[in-house]
């Protein structure tokens, strides 16, 4: 359970109901008393950069652990904790016989293989575009696959991240999110200083509930907007240029592909090998 998180207690009370032994990473809280509280997995010099995140992470089996992910954000960090205690407590239960396996899980090892990891298609994967020799790439951050308010804002904060050169722009393409409730509406317009906090340049939108965002931002960053992401594709092509960054993100759709595949597919397709 991540300690410092509004819902920590409810999980740990959750938890407890069921019989299980919560185990907490994070931050240290800090008690009554001015001192950090201890936990299991302390997190510590998160350090993120446009394609990494490094942390320190103390594991109840008494190591300092140093990990760098192929990633840019913190709340990769934590989710690579949560991994981290979670094979550390599985190595030491096996160890004292409470679990019986013959897994064997070496730390190091482990370390190795979490520097190793890289996101997938559709899940943060960050990709150079050539699209003419001797010029910078265009820097596609391909988010496409699905999206929350939490997970756009983490997004926007990878694209602000994102290397642009000198006379490049940060292009946000964005989708409907989906599965919101009632609430939809508020939902998307509340993105927009967000936005504008990672000083996206050009925002291209597509569906219903985008629009409403879509119209919230000032007019010089309106860029297109339609009512399905192909209906994008023309518009977006005919803009993308080298050394933009360009991110694209919403909800998956119902649709055997994600909706907005299409339009990763046409920045792409810009590639000139």
């Amino acid at each position: 359970i991540k300690k410092d998180n509004k819902w920590s207690d409810l999980l740990t009370e959750k938890a407890l109901a069921q019989n299980a032994m919560p185990y907490f990473f994070g931050k240290e809280p800090i008690g009554d008393d001015g001192l950090p509280e201890p936990i299991h997995a302390p997190i510590s010099d998160i350090h993120v950069g446009a394609e990494t995140t490094s942390f320190n992470v103390f594991i109840n089996n008494g190591l300092n652990h140093i990990v760098r992910i192929n990633a840019s954000g913190e709340h990769h960090a934590y989710n690579a904790v949560a991994v981290c205690l979670c094979a550390a407590e599985v190595k030491t239960a096996i160890e004292f016989g409470r679990i019986k396996s013959d897994l064997k899980i070496d730390m190091d090892s482990f370390e190795a293989s979490l520097n190793k990891w890289q996101q997938r298609d559709g899940r943060g994967k960050q990709e150079k575009i050539i699209i003419e020799d001797g010029l910078p790439p265009v820097i596609l951050i391909d988010e496409h696959y699905n999206a929350s308010p939490v997970a756009m804002r983490a997004a926007f904060k990878a694209l602000l991240r994102a290397p642009i050169a000198e006379d490049g722009r940060r292009i946000a393409v964005l989708g409907d999110m989906a599965e919101l409730g009632e609430d939809v509406a508020k939902y998307h317009t509340d993105l927009a200083p967000d936005l504008l906090e990672a000083n996206v340049d050009l925002l291209f939108a597509a569906g219903p509930n985008m629009k409403l965002l879509y119209d919230r931002m000032p007019e010089n960053k309106r860029a297109s907007f339609a009512e399905s992401p192909p209906d994008l594709c023309e518009d977006l092509k005919k803009t993308v240029k080298a050394g933009d960054a360009v991110l694209i993100k919403g909800s998956r759709g119902g649709a055997e592909k994600p909706k907005m595949q299409v339009l990763v597919d046409t920045v792409k397709s810009l590639s000139h090998k």
